[in-house]
């Protein structure tokens, strides 16, 4: 017969999960700050289930799109598409055609937060690696035409392309 102190200790290794009913270690919850005992109320295993059934569901697609696209520019997914067929379906940078893998981002300007447009996931982080700003576009393209026109001189002239001086 278990004493007190060790059925004691068996609630307070472990809960009950809210999604299978099943009693787990504490370990197989994530801890959740504001959670009762220090963790959430469902397993880990019943989390990756709800989100592996989610992830294959088209219409939770765009309903978490269209979640973000209003929290983050305060833009219905309908805007959203709106925009997208006035650019063509392409991206306003590059020109290239919106697909699963090259996404469709949302452009705008982190100073008065207005959107410019849609860009493809390419154009919109090398737009935000470079700062977002017309100096920094500036000065990267002034050190593309001056490498653009001096590889071919040190080409032509033998010279080790890693060699020839920079702007």
């Amino acid at each position: 017969m278990e004493s007190k102190m060790q059925k004691d200790l068996f609630v307070i290794n472990g809960k009950n999960c809210n999604g299978c009913g099943d009693w787990k270690v504490f370990e197989r919850f994530s801890k959740g700050k504001y959670s009762f005992q220090g963790h959430i109320a469902c397993c880990k295993d019943c989390i990756n289930e709800k989100r592996r059934i989610k992830a294959l569901n088209p219409e939770f697609k765009l309903k978490e799109k269209e979640r973000a696209l209003k929290r983050s520019y305060n833009l219905t997914l309908k805007r959203f598409f709106e925009l997208k067929m006035i650019q063509g379906n392409r991206c306003g940078s590059c020109g290239k055609e919106f697909t699963d893998e090259n996404g469709a981002n949302v452009d705008h300007d982190h100073i008065t937060l207005m959107i410019r447009g849609i860009l493809c996931h390419k154009c919109n982080s090398g737009l935000g690696f470079i700062g977002d700003t017309i100096e920094s576009v500036r000065a990267l393209l002034k050190y593309l035409l001056w490498h653009e026109n001096h590889v071919q001189d040190s080409i032509k002239y033998g010279f080790e392309i890693d060699k020839v001086p920079k702007p």
